[in-house]
């Protein structure tokens, strides 16, 4: 991809939205299945940023859903190459992933969003609020078989 406009011209064609485009601030919004939001970023003319809330219903902010999340940061393991964060303004968890777009032909850049978007559905999931509600202790000793959608490496 030459820059990040190609890369919206992209999102365009695999959305079916035509008149898709950034804000003034340089942010355009997804919805996959009525329920799976991400923010797609424009960092620079060749960055982006893609950005979900995860919304979870387990989680307190308190030390075993952050360590839950700390460690599906531990090698991707949870999340792929992208990363959880908290959002600064309300403490909410976020996935992240920054993506240089002069890295991806337009194949490879459908696959990454895909595969975003299926990290974004694991943490949407029972089975990521059972991982954060369970105490860490529980959580390592847990069958990973019981979260088939984390990711184990």
């Amino acid at each position: 991809m030459r820059d990040v406009y190609h890369a919206l011209e992209r999102l365009r064609d695999m959305s079916g939205l035509s008149k898709l485009e950034f804000s003034r601030n340089g942010h355009v919004e997804l919805v996959f299945d009525r329920s799976i939001s991400v923010y797609v970023v424009k960092i620079d003319e060749t960055v982006l940023e893609f950005v979900s809330y995860l919304d979870l219903a387990s989680f307190d902010a308190g030390d075993t859903s952050l360590k839950a999340l700390l460690r599906a940061n531990h090698f991707g393991d949870g999340t792929g190459p992208a990363r959880l964060a908290l959002d600064p303004a309300d403490d909410q968890p976020l996935l992240c992933l920054r993506v240089d777009v002069q890295l991806y032909d337009d194949k490879a850049f459908e696959a990454m969003l895909l595969d975003f978007i299926k990290h974004v559905s694991f943490w949407k999931s029972e089975e990521a609020d059972a991982l954060l509600g369970s105490s860490v202790s529980d959580a390592e000793g847990a069958d990973p078989s019981a979260f088939p959608y984390l990711l184990r490496v």
